[in-house]
């Protein structure tokens, strides 16, 4: 914890915007809380490309978790204007150039990407893509790169198969809709960031309440992800 506290410290003493330095100033939840005592923030980008060094944000979805359950009334989808076309990843996330023509320039959409995330942990499905983004877009915008606690239900659900003796299986079986097939969630529209935030919400309380007895604590989660 003293490594992570030094660098938020040092954001905070580097970070000239208001509203960052607020999200930054939040006290970080209890380790040893309960999953369902946590306050949570299951977030999903949409991009123009699969690299953080040539791609561009163009669309960021969240939504909230409290004890334990999810309140849609905090279900947001920010579209975000590129600096350049969307190109060929408009068949992915169907974002036309015309769409984000009227969208939030990136450093607006990630002040109030960190408001919500202000005293909550971050959920995402493959955090290593989003953050890659996040950590370019932050830098960028305001000059202290990305540090959120932050945990990944891709991760969770890959450790879970692991310790039920399921040693071998396909890289597909980890994408988010076949990671809620296994919990008998239902389909929803993919690619649609505010939609994919909440899909990755309910596979999270899905994975938590599924791990027996109390479920786990965030320092568990924190752990495993």
């Amino acid at each position: 914890m003293q490594l992570k506290d030094a660098k938020r410290q040092w954001q905070l003493r580097h970070c000239q915007d208001q509203a960052i330095k607020h999200a930054l100033s939040a006290p970080y939840p209890d380790y040893k809380r309960n999953w369902k005592q946590t306050p949570w923030l299951a977030v999903d980008l949409e991009t123009t490309s699969l690299e953080a060094k040539s791609g561009e944000i163009v669309s960021i979805g969240w939504v909230a978790i409290e004890n334990g359950a999810i309140p849609l009334s905090s279900m947001q989808r920010w579209l975000v204007k590129p600096e350049g076309s969307v190109g060929q990843s408009a068949t992915i996330h169907y974002l036309r150039d015309e769409d984000l023509a009227k969208g939030q320039g990136l450093r607006h959409a990630l002040t109030a990407l960190a408001t919500a995330m202000s005293g909550r942990v971050c959920i995402f499905h493959n955090k290593q893509l989003d953050i890659s983004f996040l950590e370019k877009a932050f830098q960028e915008q305001f000059s202290i790169g990305w540090f959120w606690p932050t945990i990944d239900t891709l991760k969770l659900e890959w450790k879970r198969l692991q310790r039920s003796g399921t040693t071998h299986f396909k890289r597909n079986e980890l994408r988010l809709s076949n990671c809620r097939k296994r919990y008998q969630l239902p389909d929803y529209p993919l690619h649609d960031a505010s939609h994919d935030a909440l899909a990755c919400a309910e596979l999270f309380i899905a994975w938590a309440s599924h791990s027996g007895g109390l479920g786990p604590s965030l320092k568990d989660c924190l752990r495993w992800s």
